[in-house]
């Protein structure tokens, strides 16, 4: 999938980091990263626009291993929810991006649809990436698509 993204999208940050959570500066832009401090974890969290649909991304590596999948299980359930599916994708070979060792990567599909001018940040810069606070006037700043009557 990591070869497929057409798009990236800044999500919000987390209302609330659980103890030994610190959002960092993120190392790649368009992102959130968030490092563990106990565990040597970063996780990269993004919004992928794949095939045409936008996915919750998250980037999860540790530096001297990978991660074990209790890490991964915790880390999807905290950043993505506990009752929200999430897969690993095995590329093919032709498809397959390495750009971190001692990465994995977690998807889920996002449970919303996406205001296409913002990607569902709510927030608009006239190049429809979320750095800029204003308020995206194609869906009133929800993010969400909004219908029009």
């Amino acid at each position: 999938m990591l070869a497929r993204i057409k798009d990236m999208r800044k999500p919000e940050p987390m209302a609330v980091l659980y103890p030994g959570w610190w959002e960092i500066d993120p190392p790649v832009p368009r992102c959130r990263a968030y490092r563990h401090t106990g565990r040597g974890l970063l996780v990269l969290h993004s919004i992928d626009l794949v095939d045409e649909e936008w996915w919750d991304h998250l980037s999860v590596s540790h530096k001297d291993r990978l991660p074990f999948w209790t890490e991964l299980r915790e880390v999807k359930n905290y950043f993505l929810g506990a009752n929200r599916e999430a897969i690993q994708v095995l590329p093919r070979e032709v498809d397959y991006v390495n750009l971190a060792k001692n990465c994995l990567h977690i998807w889920a599909k996002c449970q919303r649809e996406l205001c296409p001018a913002c990607g569902g940040t709510g927030a608009y810069d006239g190049l429809g990436t979320s750095g800029l606070k204003a308020g995206c006037e194609e869906c009133d700043g929800t993010g969400e698509v909004q219908e029009r009557g």
